[in-house]
């Protein structure tokens, strides 16, 4: 691995803007309404176990990205909000860290957990969890983690694409405010 210590901090959280820019003052919109996927903005997917499942709306109002209301009609294996990472991602060759930094907030204490997909040639896909939960609470709280691709493995010098993914609880009422999330590389 080269040396990165020279390097500038790579922002991977492009994907974002979008949400960082819009304001629509609080007006919910539907989820899961005619699939079991939700398109938040480009490249910022949530996505549902097929056989759950979900009501609820979300929004980004104003100094927030995602603020999102959820009941579970049918609980589900898994929920997730997936992010695209920009091609930069793509090798890891060169990244010696890659790391989060997340404000949110919820009604009631959930636990996220966040791993790093990557896309395979042959198909399918390759999670790397990050080693720390985000907890998110009835204040809003920060969190940040980081992932060293060379102490893992199983994790991909190259894929065809990569994602970061928030897994949010999948069977219990969620009512979950994503203020800020920072995602980069080192």
């Amino acid at each position: 691995m080269s040396d990165t210590s020279h390097r500038a901090p790579l922002a991977l959280d492009q994907t974002l803007m979008p949400l960082r820019e819009r304001a629509d003052y609080g007006i919910a919109e539907p989820l899961f309404s005619t699939s079991n996927s939700t398109g938040l903005a480009p490249g910022v997917m949530l996505h549902l176990d097929p056989e759950a499942r979900f009501s609820g709306t979300w929004s980004s109002p104003d100094g927030r990205l995602v603020e999102m209301h959820t009941e579970a009609t049918r609980p589900g294996a898994w929920f997730g909000l997936h992010i695209a990472l920009p091609g930069e991602a793509a090798d890891l060759g060169h990244v010696r860290w890659i790391g989060i930094v997340a404000r949110t907030s919820a009604l009631h204490a959930a636990a996220i957990r966040v791993g790093l997909r990557s896309g395979l040639a042959e198909g399918g896909f390759q999670d790397s969890f990050f080693g720390r939960h985000i907890l998110s609470q009835p204040r809003q709280s920060d969190h940040h983690d980081l992932l060293c691709p060379a102490d893992l493995p199983d994790l991909p010098q190259r894929a065809d694409w990569r994602e970061l993914v928030l897994f949010l609880p999948p069977a219990a009422p969620l009512d979950w405010v994503l203020h800020d999330l920072r995602i980069y590389a080192l």
